[in-house]
């Protein structure tokens, strides 16, 4: 999950859900309301010429819904994330798809959305339901095509009880000291003449998916970067740590079990003697390269807490919310990253 996926919660965005206690009940009707608005939707999408889309499974902190209604009916939730399955638009590249559909998703929602819509300035990335009285529930629009469209659900589910961003930002962290993407639409590399460059660079030569296997992306990380690295190579040992945890389990998502694939990808490298070569060679070591990994997490996760999005909290009841969310943030985090030590 991203940082301004993170500011949207608790009504950041806009300050409509801020008196609205998002409790798993309240989640429920907002979830109520989806086959309407994906109706009509899709019926906006087909005017204008594009396919229709599928919106599915609850996900991020939500994808517990039901069993909080059950063990923690007074839970208190940020937001409401939803998976929306898009698909592939013929003669468009990814991108230019998925921008169509998020500029359709913005005009749909502030101009002809059904009525239980709380039409708002949006950049289709979410969108606000009134779902009785005077409660507003933020539903964020998770998209990914469809063949993406599984790892992107579990990529974006958090470990139960734990906010979606302190396990967001340790994929995020994994891949910016790779030089990758970790994202929505699988582990992706950017080269430009023929080398791997971060993936925040804008002029690429070539864009590629490494994986979209959530229970093996960690091995197919590493093999991938040894053989990026030292080319010709025919065989990729494996670290006995990372042929334990090769990736996430799709029964039960942990932080720690992510810590582990980060230290299992280093201890492969580290084992297969590309550490302190090409754009790795800051790291000589597995130990240097994930505390490094260790440093941006905690970095990212202070960056959010600091975040002045959280000054649009307007009641006091938001205020409180903010405060503690920014709390929540750094102590977790410090937490959470004890689990990448050596």
């Amino acid at each position: 999950m991203k940082l301004h996926h993170l500011i949207k919660e608790g009504g950041w965005s806009n300050t409509a859900t801020q008196s609205t206690r998002l409790t798993p009940a309240t989640v429920k009707k907002a979830l109520a309301l989806l086959p309407e608005f994906e109706k009509a939707l899709n019926a906006y999408l087909e005017v204008h010429g594009l396919p229709a889309v599928s919106i599915s499974h609850p996900v991020g902190s939500t994808a517990y819904v039901d069993k909080d209604l059950e063990e923690h009916p007074d839970k208190e939730y940020g937001d409401v994330d939803v998976m929306v399955e898009l698909q592939p638009i013929h003669g468009m590249t990814e991108s230019k798809a998925g921008a169509a559909y998020q500029a359709a998703f913005a005009h749909f929602i502030k101009h002809e959305s059904p009525e239980f819509v709380y039409r708002h300035d949006t950049t289709g990335q979410n969108v606000i339901f009134h779902v009785g009285n005077d409660e507003y529930v933020q539903v964020d629009l998770v998209k990914a095509f469809t063949d993406a469209a599984e790892w992107a659900r579990y990529r974006t589910t958090p470990e139960y009880g734990i906010k979606g961003a302190l396990i967001g930002f340790l994929y995020s962290a994994l891949a910016e000291v790779l030089h990758l993407s970790i994202g929505q639409l699988g582990v992706q590399y950017k080269k430009k003449a023929g080398q791997l460059v971060k993936f925040r660079t804008l002029k690429q030569d070539e864009v590629g998916t490494i994986s979209r296997d959530f229970e093996m992306f960690g091995r197919h990380i590493a093999e991938w970067m040894v053989q990026h690295i030292k080319p010709g190579t025919t065989h990729v040992a494996i670290h006995p740590s990372l042929a334990r945890r090769p990736g996430m389990r799709y029964e039960e998502v942990k932080v720690k079990d992510l810590a582990d694939v980060v230290k299992g990808i280093a201890l492969t490298l580290e084992l297969n003697g590309v550490l302190g070569k090409g754009h790795l060679e800051d790291y000589p070591t597995a130990e240097s390269l994930v505390r490094e990994v260790q440093a941006i997490y905690l970095e990212k996760c202070i960056d959010a807490a600091n975040s002045s999005k959280f000054d649009k909290a307007e009641t006091e009841e938001a205020k409180a919310k903010a405060a503690a969310t920014k709390e929540m943030l750094i102590s977790k985090s410090k937490e959470l990253a004890l689990h990448l030590d050596m």
